[in-house]
């Protein structure tokens, strides 16, 4: 009888374990200190002294403050922060009990609203909205139903925060690196996949791990018929490289419409961040996925990112009701006028990537964008151990940049990464910028 009871016990941790949510958090935040920061990295950053530093880049906004949630759905947040602007950044850190690694933050904006149906392009704060950090490392899945519970119309005057999608504090420092496989461009056998399709039907995985980082990470699986199936069946085909579709963290309900899904994941709403849906245990994308390129990095395949650095989950204005809408994820709220290009008569939003928002990439290689872009690489090639990149629409890079693609193959902090560029947009061919205008194969690794 006791053996049964102990038995009993066992069964009940396991099962409860089995269910744990990585970003429920019981504990909650008591804030008890605030000062200056003079952090020079964007996102959210421990110091050795358990400060917690935020910087994020908003240039126009009139103030910024920094939102911190006790619990992942709560819609209002325990802690409002004022921070203070350093140059075109606002910057502020803190210390306290639950202030560290899984905390829940966002930020508010304010600012001068110059939009209408018939001037969309311009400066457009609503502190109404609360924004999460471009440069999260985690976040929640961020999707229009989790942020909106209703129309996201730019002249709100009451808050329709609905409580999901919020940046989540972490640190990399305490994970295992999955390592790196060079593989020489002249012996690249490239595998396309889809995380979640690619082992959503194999019948001999867990249930919980079909569609996920994990259950492409897990050897041994067979079809219903004996072949070989997952990673194993990329061996032995030969495969040298994957080509993962979209890993980071992306609008799956881009249609905004009901049964409308974005599957493929060409929506990115946070560059540096994961996406949380093709995690086994909810919470647990950034270990998950790093336990998958460390697998395939032990069956000698190199790991590939499909990026999409040419528009973002936020897209473009909308009328409804004769009234402008549009997706305050981040960008949108904090820097849009620096963020994405203006059609020529700066009224609309520029559109050569079919999602009515252009990234814009003119000018010198120390704007906000080119920032954002060479800092999210790094990142994954130096903390995932990405391997090399993809670049979805990637004319859209080079398109007014005085540097062209130039300033992504210079690099030092990526320079073994392997560079493919989608060599178009609706403007034009790649040979308009990469192969013309003094550049071409012989200067740049493209």
């Amino acid at each position: 009888m006791k053996r049964l009871k102990i038995s009993f016990f066992l069964l009940l941790a396991f099962f409860v374990f089995s269910c744990l949510d990585i970003d429920n958090s019981l504990s909650q935040i008591n804030l008890s200190a605030i000062s200056d920061s003079t952090e020079t990295r964007y996102g959210a950053h421990i110091d050795d002294k358990g400060w917690v530093h935020f910087v994020v880049y908003s240039p126009e906004a009139i103030q910024l403050n920094l939102l911190l949630f006790n619990q992942p759905a709560d819609k209002m947040p325990k802690y409002t922060i004022p921070m203070k602007k350093v140059g075109n950044d606002w910057k502020t850190k803190i210390k306290g009990d639950g202030i560290g690694s899984g905390l829940f933050y966002m930020y508010q904006a304010k600012g001068l609203n110059q939009v209408s149906e018939y001037d969309q392009y311009g400066l457009m704060f609503n502190e109404n909205y609360y924004l999460n950090d471009p440069y999260a490392y985690k976040t929640q899945d961020v999707k229009y139903s989790a942020f909106f519970s209703s129309t996201p119309y730019t002249d709100i005057t009451s808050p329709i925060y609905n409580g999901g999608g919020k940046s989540i504090v972490y640190d990399h420092t305490k994970d295992i690196h999955p390592g790196h496989v060079k593989v020489k461009r002249e012996d690249l056998i490239i595998y396309e996949l889809h995380v979640q399709d690619y082992t959503a039907r194999i019948t001999g995985l867990c249930s919980s791990k079909k569609g996920t980082y994990l259950g492409l990470a897990q050897s041994g699986l067979k079809t219903a018929g004996g072949l070989s199936a997952g990673i194993d069946h990329l061996v032995e085909l030969g495969i040298t490289a994957v080509e993962l579709m979209p890993l980071m963290e992306y609008d799956e309900e881009t249609g905004n419409a009901e049964g409308r899904y974005n599957h493929w994941g060409y929506m990115t709403t946070n560059f540096f961040a994961p996406e949380a849906r093709y995690a086994s245990v909810k919470g647990n994308q950034i270990i998950e996925l790093k336990q998958l390129i460390k697998a395939l990095h032990e069956r000698g395949i190199a790991v590939f990112m499909d990026v999409v650095y040419n528009h973002t989950g936020e897209q473009g204005p909308w009328i409804d009701n004769e009234r402008l809408a549009v997706k305050y994820y981040n960008f949108m709220g904090l820097c849009n006028t620096y963020f994405y290009r203006p059609t020529n008569d700066g009224k609309y939003y520029f559109n050569n990537t079919g999602t009515g928002n252009d990234v814009s990439y003119k000018g010198p290689d120390n704007i906000f964008t080119k920032r954002l872009v060479t800092d999210s690489l790094a990142m994954w090639y130096q903390i995932y151990g990405i391997d090399g990149f993809r670049f979805d629409l990637a004319r859209i890079l080079a398109d007014g940049s005085f540097s062209a693609a130039d300033w992504i193959d210079n690099d030092p902090r990526f320079s073994d990464a392997h560079l493919h560029a989608e060599p178009w947009d609706l403007g034009g061919q790649w040979w308009d910028f990469m192969d013309n205008y003094g550049w071409n194969y012989l200067n740049n690794r493209w």
